[in-house]
């Protein structure tokens, strides 16, 4: 190999045609404006890259949105379930009879 080649798979995850640069520019746009931090922007356009090389069956039309959901998949806070609070005792309060 010359110095000058690439290894054909060496920009596998890198914007390299058309079609992966746009989903790189729109799923960075998108998830910034939603207020990803910077290496979480890239961390899930590299996401949506990666399933758009790896991806064999799209819906017609949906190659973008299959990619984008795959990013916003990657990116979202986990979320833990925790247990429900224990119930605090009711705190008794002192009937006064009324005697007349």
């Amino acid at each position: 190999m010359e110095p000058n080649q690439q290894c054909e798979f060496a920009g596998a995850l890198t914007p390299n045609n058309r079609q992966t640069q746009f989903i790189a520019k729109h799923v960075r746009i998108i998830l910034t404006e939603r207020g990803y931090s910077h290496s979480t922007v890239e961390r899930g356009v590299r996401e949506a890259i990666r399933t758009y090389h790896h991806e064999g069956n799209f819906p017609r039309g949906k190659v973008f949105d299959v990619c984008l959901a795959a990013a916003l998949h990657l990116v979202k806070p986990i979320k833990i379930k925790t247990k429900p609070a224990a119930k605090s005792p009711k705190k008794s309060v002192p009937h006064f009879n009324k005697a007349a």
